[in-house]
């Protein structure tokens, strides 16, 4: 079998109309009654409107196992399909959607120049005019239902999140084992640039010394001490309070970042695999 053998047979599952529209009435029976989520096959097929209930059978039996489950109850969503039909459902996939908010004042997390913001085809954007640009993944529905910068706080705060993961190995999408960190020097004003790559699905995520430190405990109390909740104001503290890093050495690699305060600095110092290794506290 290949390694491409299981996405294959994933897509296939649902190159049929019908095996879609069972995940769609699943999710359907779940969003309108949480407690009793399951369907009949009898219930289900006629969700579905199918009148042939021998083929409608093999569709199902398809999707069994994976991306439904059969208790006694009847049929549900597994939990791998809910996350698949809600990818789906989320808005990600409407192509030529785009937005432009000229309102929006926010400066770039990379070097803290002013940044305009635009939405397009399922990713947020910041760019600046240092030709730096930091790109999230957003339904359209958050920013019909948050204000930009709301939206750039939860979606910052996910990303991150994930990278957190990847840093520690595992690849947040798959599972997978991510390669060691490899550390890039692209020049003012980045001094450094922290590099991962899933060696099971492919996926390749680049991050700051400020965005490897957000979640570091150091951090968030600090931040809490201050009166700010660093899980809600993820963007605004990147941008606002997170300082440009600087290369203290090259052998060993320590490159040092911080965050300001009322007048109060933390710096921390990371090593070659973006570990934290020192933390300094500046209360001047």
């Amino acid at each position: 079998m290949s390694a491409d053998q299981p996405l294959n047979e994933g897509v296939e599952l649902l190159s049929h109309e019908v095996r879609a529209e069972i995940l769609l009435a699943l999710a359907k029976r779940m969003r309108e009654q949480p407690r009793n989520e399951t369907l009949q096959f009898a219930e289900l097929r006629d969700q579905v409107g199918h009148n042939d209930p021998g083929n409608f059978n093999y569709h199902l039996k398809r999707l069994l196992g994976t991306l439904v489950e059969k208790t006694d109850e009847g049929y549900r969503l597994s939990d791998v399909g809910h996350h698949f039909v809600a990818v789906l459902r989320s808005g990600r996939f409407d192509a030529g959607r785009r937005r432009e908010f000229p309102e929006i004042e926010t400066s770039c997390p990379v070097c803290g120049a002013p940044s305009t913001v635009t939405y397009e085809d399922g990713l947020l954007r910041t760019a600046c005019g240092n030709d730096h640009t930091w790109m999230l993944n957003v339904g359209p529905e958050l920013l019909d239902s948050h204000s930009v910068i709301d939206a750039l706080n939860v979606a910052t705060r996910r990303t991150l999140w994930e990278a957190k993961s990847t840093m520690d190995g595992v690849c947040p999408y798959c599972e997978g084992q991510t390669s060691e960190t490899e550390t890039r020097f692209p020049g003012d004003p980045v001094s450094v640039l922290y590099e991962w790559i899933c060696k099971k699905c492919g996926v390749f995520l680049q991050n700051i010394a400020g965005g490897c430190v957000i979640f570091h405990p150091a951090v968030v109390g600090f931040c809490y001490q201050h009166g700010v909740d660093v899980f809600q104001h993820t963007w605004e503290i990147l941008v606002e309070n997170v300082g440009t890093a600087t290369v203290c050495s090259e052998d060993p690699l320590r490159v040092q970042v911080g965050v300001s305060l009322e007048g109060e600095r933390l710096e921390l110092t990371l090593d070659d695999s973006a570990a934290v290794v020192n933390i300094a506290n500046d209360g001047t």
